[in-house]
């Protein structure tokens, strides 16, 4: 009781301590940068400054123009409160891309955050120079400080070879929203060309990437993101990759819902979902495997028959393991496993047998080339059983890959993983235009050319005009789909997928948000204010008022007693209203927890206790 006393008291003060200090700065203002001459965007954002070198205002808004395009002639350093954003009215957003210098060469990186924070928002972060060749190792955003926010809302990342933002620093924070990341490739390796790739080992604290598209990228979505805090990945549309998808293996507090997984992972392999056992890394950062909360609910992923046609031809003539191709399947056996709840002890070679429409004229387990290894190497508390390893009796079988049936468990049921939830998640084909069809196509391609011939300079970009520079607006893909039952097979009937592809859905959406109601929108709010949750105790669900004064990207999130993460109410833009939230925390532990309002540089925090 005394330790929860002396956490009750030291919980509120660190919150108060970790206030930004621009609250008692400086009010923002705005001021309109140059598009010309080459190189104006570094030297009017970094030379901003007083004849000390403190920044004129840490707060200032820098605003590009509509219609223009800006070429960076160097890596911007920046160590301050960045906010980059388009200029209002119609037109085209401004295009951010690599200079050609006078050597010939040209800048591969456009911003370097060392500390203070980075705000991007309706911006064309463009990796490509104008001699169309794009820029390597290309990346947008270097993170190298700790403990920062980056933000990036409504822009186009396109042509980055390397990955739209490239994290080399700890406990950082990603709120992405409402995004395109397009043609991310990198012709020397499957695994580039990603949206957030952190370096080995490197922990993050926050990652939020909601209503995205992902669009005919090489890499990843997450890549080697080690450890972090909280993941929540929502309503995200992603078309076609090279490489798997996620690689995720420590994942702690995780929602990854609402999305729609197409054509992921063409070269073979991986699933879309693979989790770990933590290991030594639960130690590190003091957490256990029943403390994990991971949530798979209502994603659809699918592989187009094209795929998978292209993939049979490929197995019906392969003579080794290295030539064949594994379809990749929603997700890995281990990972199976852990959402079964069940204990792991050992596993025959027959679940890898594919259903004939996947592997061709497969008959056994022999025949599907499959090296078990590649499905373990995410997890080395065990060692596969390879008992039946030589066992080629299986015939016909055709369990699919997500099947679990030939798991052998040994031991009774466990209750190891309580939090782990998979429920709503299908295979159905979304029903795309035929007018971005034609990318299956480009893609098998590339990965036929890099099994028989090796990575080459061939990359599989959309581009339907035939020039790549200057980039087309608006974008020539169009991501809406027909398929009538995923139009409202998300939570709260949203459609799966990226919103933006329905705004009168997304419109409503972002007007409450999935879990609010709104009140009071045509009332003028003068307060910000955070209403103390009613019923208090409660068990299971709460409600949570909030009025928000002007409009703005607002979060509401929980801690527990220690201060850690715990569950994302909502986070993105609100216009000015007043809010409720209902909060179900049916499977969180009894005990006293706090909530966090926060507007910018405003914040909130209450108490409030679960009881069951």
């Amino acid at each position: 009781m005394k330790r929860l006393l002396i956490a009750l008291l030291i919980v509120p003060i660190a919150i108060l301590a970790a206030r930004p200090a621009s609250t008692f700065a400086q009010a923002a203002d705005t001021v309109l940068v140059p598009a010309n001459p080459p190189g104006s965007i570094n030297t009017f954002i970094m030379g901003d400054t007083t004849t000390t070198g403190a920044r004129v205002n840490p707060n200032r808004v820098y605003e590009l123009s509509k219609d223009s395009i800006y070429f960076f002639t160097g890596t911007m350093n920046v160590n301050f409160p960045l906010t980059i954003v388009a200029g209002p009215g119609k037109g085209a957003l401004p295009v951010i891309e690599p200079a050609i210098l006078s050597d010939n060469s040209r800048p591969n990186t456009f911003i370097n955050l060392e500390s203070g924070s980075l705000t991007l928002r309706q911006l064309y972060l463009f990796g490509v120079a104008p001699d169309q060749a794009p820029v390597r190792p290309g990346k947008a955003v270097f993170v190298t400080g700790d403990s920062l926010d980056i933000t990036a809302d409504s822009c186009v990342f396109d042509g980055w070879t390397e990955a739209a933002f490239w994290s080399n620093g700890n406990w950082n924070s990603y709120w992405l929203t409402n995004n395109v990341f397009r043609n991310q490739q990198d012709y020397t390796s499957f695994y580039y060309g990603d949206v957030l790739f952190a370096t080995s080992k490197i922990p993050t604290d926050t990652v939020y990437i909601v209503n995205n598209t992902i669009f005919c990228n090489e890499g990843y979505a997450l890549a080697n993101v080690y450890y972090n805090n909280f993941l929540d990945f929502d309503h995200n549309t992603i078309f076609l990759s090279g490489a798997h998808l996620m690689y995720i293996t420590y994942l702690t507090q995780a929602t990854i819902t609402n999305n729609i997984f197409y054509g992921t992972d063409a070269s073979g392999s991986i699933p879309v979902i693979g989790l770990g056992s933590l290991g030594a890394i639960g130690t590190t950062y003091g957490i256990t495997e029943a403390e994990r909360h991971v949530t798979l609910d209502n994603n659809d992923y699918y592989w187009p028959q094209g795929m998978q046609n292209f993939w049979n031809s490929i197995n019906d003539t392969s003579t080794s393991v290295a030539d064949s191709i594994i379809p990749p399947g929603w997700m890995t056996p281990f990972t199976r496993v852990m959402f079964n709840d069940t204990t792991f002890m050992s596993i025959s070679t027959h679940y890898i047998t594919q259903d004939t429409t996947m592997n061709g004229t497969t008959t056994s387990s022999a025949d599907t080339l499959v090296d078990t290894t590649t499905f373990y190497a995410a997890d080395t508390s065990f060692v596969p059983d390879t008992t039946f390893a030589a066992d080629t009796t299986v015939g016909t079988d055709t369990t699919i890959i997500s099947d679990t049936t030939n798991i052998v468990n040994t031991f009774p049921t466990t209750k190891r993983y309580p939090y782990f939830e998979d429920t709503g998640n299908m295979s159905v084909d979304p029903g795309f235009s035929s007018s971005i069809m034609d990318q299956v196509d480009s893609l098998d391609h590339y990965v036929y050319l890099s099994k028989t011939k090796g990575l080459g300079k061939y990359l599989w970009w959309y581009n339907p005009t035939g020039s790549v520079y200057p980039p087309t607006q608006p974008l020539p893909e169009n991501l809406v789909y027909s398929n009538a039952t995923l139009q409202s097979a998300g939570t709260n009937n949203y459609a799966l997928g990226d919103l933006n592809w329905f705004p009168s859905q997304l419109e409503e959406w972002e007007g409450g948000g999935v879990n609010a109601v709104r009140s009071n929108a045509s009332q003028v709010l003068t307060k910000f204010e955070l209403s103390q949750n009613y019923p208090n105790p409660f068990n299971p669900s709460t409600n949570i008022k909030v009025s928000v004064a002007r409009a703005g990207v607002v979060s509401l999130k929980i801690y527990n007693v220690l201060g850690q993460l715990v569950k994302v109410v909502d986070l993105g833009y609100k216009p000015a209203g007043a809010y409720t939230f209902n909060v179900n925390m049916d499977r969180y532990a009894s005990g006293v927890y706090f909530y966090t309002l926060r507007e910018g540089a405003n914040v909130l925090t209450k108490k409030m206790m679960l009881l069951k």
